[in-house]
């Protein structure tokens, strides 16, 4: 529901939802040679959020607040070590019972109409494997980006966004025991630009630029990720 406040042209909205769901395991999941399991079953989840949005300054500025807690059932996981001999690659499994909450914010802003925008985004999530009361692993605590929309000409969009990752829990085998052992990722910082001209209106051309910085981090233990990376293209419609 949204309600008018004391500030000219300001509106306040509430939400909340409540709802279950399931997900099957992708075939590649299943059945890949590498690190596929075929005694995988379907996740099931149970969730609940409640949000409110606020509209400040005649729609200048738009902060949003939502707090959500969800319980899985056989959440299905990767993990890089630990698995049977024959999984080369790692392999996916079920976690019995598993349990996230948390917070997530954000906040749009016109800092210059028609040419400045900026958009910030803050996640705190708390996250458990309820059988073994462990953090699930490669769920970061802390996750944000802050973006700036600039529109420098007509048809032009030019927008940089620096994405922060805090810590996270990832598992992997002890190269001496041979025993599976929990470590940690580092946290890491990503900048990205990406540019949009619109040719017509069924035309889009685009120049991504990713990781400008030339970041070192890994989503997933012992496995690289790309350094700067620059990807042209064209997006049409009809």
């Amino acid at each position: 529901a949204c309600t008018p406040v004391r500030w000219s042209a300001s509106r306040r909205c509430c939400a909340g939802s409540i709802g279950t769901g399931g997900k099957a395991p992708a075939l590649d999941q299943l059945y890949n040679p590498s690190y596929g399991n075929p005694k995988l079953t379907s996740e099931r989840s149970t969730g609940v959020d409640v949000g409110i949005d606020q509209s400040l300054f005649g729609g200048r500025l738009t902060l949003s607040f939502t707090a959500f807690h969800n319980r899985y059932s056989d959440l299905i996981q990767y993990s890089s070590g630990g698995c049977a001999p024959y999984y080369g690659y790692g392999c996916h499994y079920n976690v019995a019972k598993a349990e996230t909450m948390g917070v997530e914010t954000s906040a749009d802003a016109v800092l210059i109409q028609g040419l400045v925008s900026l958009r910030g985004q803050y996640t705190y999530l708390l996250s458990e494997d309820s059988s073994t009361g462990l953090t699930l692993i490669r769920r970061p605590k802390h996750n944000g980006s802050v973006s700036l929309r600039i529109a420098p000409m007509d048809k032009l969009t030019i927008t940089p966004t620096l994405r922060v990752v805090g810590a996270r829990i990832d598992r992997t085998t002890d190269p001496i025991t041979f025993q599976l052992v929990r470590t940690r990722l580092a946290p890491y910082a990503r900048l990205d630009v990406r540019a949009d001209y619109q040719v017509h209106k069924n035309l889009n051309l685009f120049v991504r630029a990713e990781n400008l910085t030339d970041a070192r981090y890994q989503e997933v233990y012992n496995y690289g990720t790309t350094g700067r990376a620059v990807h042209v293209g064209a997006r049409a419609t009809w």
